[in-house]
């Protein structure tokens, strides 16, 4: 079942960049309880009903963890399951250090929201 977004679906792409700027600090949570792979992540998001994990994709997943790799967040390692190859991501302490303060980078943000917004309807 795909949720309806915050914006009354008419703006789906607004959705899903939101969707994606959260899904950052929930893949960091969650790799910061336990190391994991991308697929697994969106897995785990869905088992347990995260309305994000319905609007992003798979290859959302593998880019958002590539991002975070790249800009120091976590550290990939590639591990021989089988014939497979995964990628198992493990936190390092930037990433660490986002999930810590998380609450108040979501305060900011919708408080910035806010802001933006009485301010446009009080011009």
């Amino acid at each position: 079942m795909r949720h309806e977004g915050p914006f009354g679906g008419g703006f789906p792409s607004l959705d899903r960049d939101m969707a994606k700027g959260i899904m950052k600090i929930v893949v960091l949570s969650c790799i910061k309880k336990s190391k994991t792979y991308p697929y697994a992540l969106l897995r785990q998001m869905k088992k347990h009903g995260s309305p994000i994990a319905d609007l992003v994709s798979k290859s959302d997943v593998y880019n958002i963890t590539t991002a975070l790799e790249r800009d120091g967040f976590i550290r990939g390692r590639t591990k021989l399951s089988g014939k497979k190859a995964l990628k198992i991501y493990t936190i390092t302490e930037k990433g660490a250090k986002v999930v810590r303060n998380k609450d108040i980078i979501f305060k900011r943000t919708f408080d910035d929201f806010r802001k933006l917004i009485r301010d446009e309807f009080n011009e």
